[in-house]
């Protein structure tokens, strides 16, 4: 059987500029566990800023991967993000469930940024806005030729995306599996990538407000391999610099909390992705912010059962690149 082959299980991928990662997830249990974990290089310009830029490289490295890991069932969960994908709450007019997916679509018509009539359109009620006779929806729109080439990369690869996510979701399901008693006040999920950094503001574990943010760690750090150790190339500058803009976006959300009366203000800052693993980058965070600074753990309640392989990657040195994959595996479509 290979690494991926049970059936109760879910297997999230997530494909980036520099790596991409596999987790399993077996939900047999009384509880979700990690079975199975794999990384992959992925050669440099074939992602930028989560949009697949060499089809070709990003299906070479993805067969790659299932090849060093063992057939993944094949069904995977994937994720968009960057740019190809608009999030935002909006409030309607009460609806029939017949009529509300017309008053959503002109809605959407107002907000999103793109050709409508070149998107994926996706919705979810969150409930009564607080204004008499108004529902506040969360809207969803994904370029559909971005969406296109991701789900072919991944078929081409012999893979099956039968779930198709947002990045921001995943990573807030994520940590709120793993951190969700970090509840003093609100709190920062500063997700860091090779191109760009996205700020996730929780508060009561629902999401406030998504920053990206185009400022990234390009080389400063590769991830290492099983047993291994960082290949740390990073200079004391470059990390100072990063943190420096990473820091301001993480400020821009706090006056977010202050013009909206937050009653506790940002609590925390947790890092995540593979730049929160840069030598130094959390300290200078941290440093720079008046709340703790720490990293997110994506295995602090979600265990990795006992004799799991781990393929190309150290879960010492690099769990925190790990936390969308494992957000994508805890769905289960």
């Amino acid at each position: 059987m290979g690494l991926f082959g049970r059936r109760r299980t879910t297997v999230g991928l997530d494909v980036g500029g520099a790596w991409a990662k596999l987790v399993e997830v077996d939900h047999g249990g009384a509880r979700p566990e990690v079975v199975g974990v794999a990384a992959e290089r992925v050669p440099e310009g074939a992602v930028v800023d989560s949009e697949i830029v060499d089809p070709n490289l990003v299906t070479e490295a993805l067969r790659g991967l299932v090849a060093g890991a063992g057939t993944p069932g094949p069904d995977v969960v994937v994720a968009m993000g960057g740019h190809d994908v608009f999030v935002k709450k909006v409030e309607i007019d009460r609806a029939a469930d017949a009529v509300l997916r017309g008053a959503v679509r002109k809605e959407a018509e107002r907000h999103v940024p793109f050709d409508i009539e070149s998107v994926e359109l996706d919705y979810h009620v969150l409930g009564p806005s607080g204004h008499g006779g108004r529902t506040e929806v969360l809207l969803v729109a994904a370029k559909r030729d971005a969406v296109a080439a991701k789900v072919e990369a991944v078929a081409s690869a012999g893979l099956n995306p039968v779930l198709v996510d947002v990045e921001t979701f995943a990573l807030h399901n994520a940590f709120t599996c793993n951190h969700g008693h970090a509840d003093e006040g609100a709190v920062a999920l500063v997700n860091i990538c090779r191109e760009s950094t996205t700020v996730n503001v929780l508060e009561g574990a629902a999401p406030l407000v998504v920053q990206d943010v185009p400022v990234g760690t390009g080389e400063l750090w590769d991830a290492p391999g099983p047993g291994g150790s960082s290949a740390e190339r990073e200079s004391v500058p470059a990390v100072e610099e990063a943190a420096g803009e990473m820091a301001e976006a993480v400020e821009r959300a706090s006056a977010f909390l202050s013009a909206r009366r937050s009653p506790t203000g940002l609590g925390r800052v947790f890092l995540s992705g593979s730049g929160a693993c840069v030598p130094g980058l959390a300290e200078s965070l941290a440093c720079r912010v008046s709340v703790e600074t720490r990293l997110a753990n994506p295995f602090e309640r979600v265990p990795v059962r006992s004799g799991t392989p781990c393929r190309g990657i150290s879960l010492d040195e690099a769990a925190p690149m790990l936390m969308l994959a494992l957000g994508l595996a805890l769905r289960t479509p």
